[in-house]
């Protein structure tokens, strides 16, 4: 469309390859509301470099720009399918298990949602899958020590 033939996607990437935090951050914004709902806006994104620089920008040390950039590789994903493999292939999948892993609530959404969208290759099933039942194994984990301690009687669990 116009956007496209205007340049806005190109200046885009670009704010997103050089700018500060808060211009990172609005770029990813525009970008991501770019992509929705048009698969002509969408490979233009993706045609400008926008998967390399998003992948990279879920390293920053700025949480929202983490999140907001896992954000936009989902939306990528819904906005234009067929150019998912290339998402995945670019890098994506480990910075995004990264973030759902360790990131805080806005990034592990942003991260899950993004890994929902994309053809995950197997090799990465069973790390998704330790991420994700970390916090189960842990409250196990603590309801069992919690059992041995506040128990004189002996029980099935191996303290």
């Amino acid at each position: 469309g116009m956007l496209v033939a205007c340049g806005a996607v190109d200046l885009l990437v670009e704010l997103l390859r050089v700018g500060d935090v808060d211009g990172k951050g609005r770029a990813i914004y525009s970008l991501t509301q770019l992509a929705a709902g048009s698969d002509v806006r969408c490979a233009a994104i993706v045609e400008a470099g926008a998967v390399t620089l998003l992948i990279q920008a879920m390293e920053s040390d700025n949480r929202h720009v983490r999140g907001s950039a896992a954000y936009a590789l989902m939306q990528l994903a819904i906005s234009c399918p067929r150019r998912a493999n290339e998402i995945v292939a670019a890098g994506a999948i480990k910075p995004l298990v990264h973030l759902l892993s360790s990131g805080d609530g806005f990034e592990k959404s942003g991260a899950a949602s993004a890994l929902a969208q994309l053809p995950v290759p197997p090799e990465h099933n069973a790390l998704i899958a330790d991420v994700l039942l970390r916090p189960y194994r842990e409250n196990v984990d603590r309801t069992a020590k919690r059992s041995c301690s506040n128990s004189r009687v002996p029980h099935i669990v191996i303290c």
